[in-house]
């Protein structure tokens, strides 16, 4: 037992601190103050590398404005100002609810349960063990249901990452789901 009689800061990103007495580790997480949410512009067009094509995202990225650049690009998704607000919306609000469900040593939005997530919004049906969550979108059963695997991966530092494993398959839904967001078609959860 000890007692810390100073000010701990710790910087963003991870730390580890292992106890020299015993095999027990401590790993803290630090995020930016306003984590969840992402505010910062440059943040906001990064998180939208889902959806945007190469050269849309370096022009944002390399823009002299750009929030401007951020604003025309949801304007040509949306279509009209109040499509745009409600895309917006539900876009961040699901980067928001990655970083929330899956963050660990990455944002939550980074990973790929947050990029499908983002894209194909909750699904109908999740499914886990310890080495796997299946997640289902539509009925079980019938032609339209869609079901993908991640795959829990060993990293030391985080117990909360997992992989897609990825099939050729699943590229046309992904296509139409990324044409859905670009075309403003996408509804709220």
């Amino acid at each position: 037992h000890s007692i810390i009689d100073s000010v701990w800061t710790v910087i963003e990103g991870a730390q580890c601190f292992t106890s020299l007495s015993s095999d027990i580790s401590w790993v803290i997480h630090s995020r930016p103050d306003d984590f969840p949410e992402v505010k910062d512009v440059m943040k906001l067009i990064e998180a939208t590398r889902y959806i945007t094509s190469r050269s849309e995202y370096s022009v944002m990225n390399n823009a002299s404005q750009p929030k401007e650049a951020l604003d025309e690009f949801w304007l040509s998704c949306g279509k009209s100002p109040e499509r745009t607000k409600e895309l917006i919306k539900t876009y961040y609000s699901r980067v928001e609810e990655a970083n929330r469900a899956f963050s660990g040593l990455q944002e939550g939005w980074r990973t790929d349960r947050g990029m499908v997530h983002i894209i194909l919004g909750v699904p109908t049906r999740i499914r886990r063990d310890y080495w796997n969550e299946y997640w289902t979108y539509g009925e079980d059963g019938t032609s339209n249901t869609l079901t993908l695997r991640f795959r829990r991966r060993r990293h030391e530092l985080d117990n909360n990452r997992f992989r897609l494993e990825r099939n050729i398959i699943y590229r046309t839904i992904w296509d139409r789901m990324v044409t859905n967001w670009r075309n403003g078609r996408v509804q709220r959860d």
